[in-house]
């Protein structure tokens, strides 16, 4: 078979998501052409697939890009470039499949409805309804795409029931595939040497919030609960690993640090984290909090912390609690941070259910999550597809 994969990002979760989806797929017996972004992240790397990085980036680091209206015009003659070069390499390509991974709504609301009269499509959602409102990302805009294409992969069933629900989409298009994980690293570096790195005592309780800083991860809610944890744990780290989104500061936290008077009880990296750099900081932390707002797809971070072993205190929202409650890895709270706060030093406290919660994450990754079964389900989608 074989499959054309659109990814036009070309770094980051999505692209790492990506490689592993297109290696297994390859593993499986089938022809795997990425289409992607220049540079490449992985371009280096021996990989098992081919792929053609002739689309253009999403670059923030432009100067005049700090200025919004160059921004937005920039955006968007890239989105279009980027879907019109999608298009006319189907053309040429003749895939079975086109596999879409990520869209801009606001043009594939015009482009992958073209593309899905010519070829069987398959689009996984990995956020149904995107982190922001804006223009690009109208409802209307978004129900064109999901209605126009052959199937829908979800990796939650909140994610299923939020497509039927608010998209109005036949439950017999959706299909529900876990968010695949790689097994945790054969030659991984031990915890007391990462801590060393890091000049972190190897008694010190180390708490991990991941990922890019968006309101709605929560990040206010869990420093206001780091107070009453270092008031029962006074030894207590945050160490806070993640970058801003474009445009935005990070002073409003700096500010609330300041104010709760955590500056001694919080480690700082507040950029861009490299994938090669995610095992330092997963390592280095005992528990990972997910105090996230709002959320209704299932989180990259969320199952990087069952690669690691490491348990979660997650808010009860969408597919994050779904899949901390299905799986029993962690303790799932309300947007409390006085909830959040007892939950994290329950995990501290009860070795015995830190111990299960962190064995269960290991088993998932092996048994529920491996790339391998994530890809046999695809094949699945793909010959349901061709068969329609």
């Amino acid at each position: 078979m074989k499959v054309l994969l659109y990814e036009p990002t070309g770094y980051g979760g999505h692209a790492l998501y990506v490689k592993n989806l297109s290696s297994a797929l390859s593993d499986n017996g089938n022809e795997i052409v990425l289409l992607t972004s220049n540079p490449y992240s992985f371009a280096n790397e021996r990989l098992n697939y081919k792929f053609v990085d002739t689309l253009k980036q999403m670059r923030a680091d432009l100067s005049y890009l700090k200025v919004r209206p160059l921004w937005a015009a920039d955006r968007f003659y890239r989105a279009f470039y980027n879907a019109y070069k999608r298009n006319k390499i189907c053309s040429l390509m003749k895939p079975d499949i086109v596999h879409l991974q990520l869209t801009v709504p606001l043009v594939d609301q015009i482009y992958v409805p073209f593309l899905s009269r010519k070829y069987k499509t398959v689009y996984t959602v990995h956020n149904v309804i995107l982190h922001k409102d804006t223009i690009n990302n109208r409802k209307s805009f978004l129900n064109r795409i999901y209605q126009s294409v052959n199937h829908l992969i979800v990796h939650t069933n909140s994610n299923k029931d939020q497509l039927i629900t608010e998209f109005s989409i036949s439950a017999e298009k959706i299909t529900v595939i876990p968010h695949g994980i790689d097994p945790p690293p054969v030659n991984l570096e031990n915890k007391s040497n990462i801590r060393e790195k890091l000049s972190i005592s190897q008694n010190t309780p180390v708490v991990l919030f991941f990922g890019s800083i968006r309101a709605n991860k929560g990040l206010d809610v869990l420093l206001k609960a780091m107070p009453l944890v270092i008031k029962s744990s006074p030894k207590t780290q945050l160490i806070v690993a993640g970058g801003m989104p474009l445009g935005e500061r990070f002073d409003k936290y700096e500010r609330l640090i300041n104010e709760l008077r955590l500056k001694d009880n919080v480690i700082l990296e507040v950029r861009w984290i490299e994938d090669h750099e995610m095992e330092l900081y997963f390592q280095a932390s005992d528990i990972v909090a997910l105090p996230y707002t709002s959320f209704a797809s299932q989180s990259g971070v969320l199952l990087q912390t069952y690669k690691y072993g490491k348990p979660v205190v997650v808010t009860d929202v969408g597919g994050l609690s779904e899949t901390v409650r299905d799986d029993e890895t962690g303790i799932v709270v309300e947007q409390s941070p006085e909830v959040v706060a007892a939950s994290i030093l329950r995990l501290l406290e009860d070795k015995e259910l830190y111990y299960r919660y962190s064995q269960n994450m290991l088993n998932a990754v092996l048994e529920k999550y491996n790339w391998d079964i994530v890809a046999k389900k695809t094949i699945d989608i793909y010959r349901k597809v061709l068969n329609q």
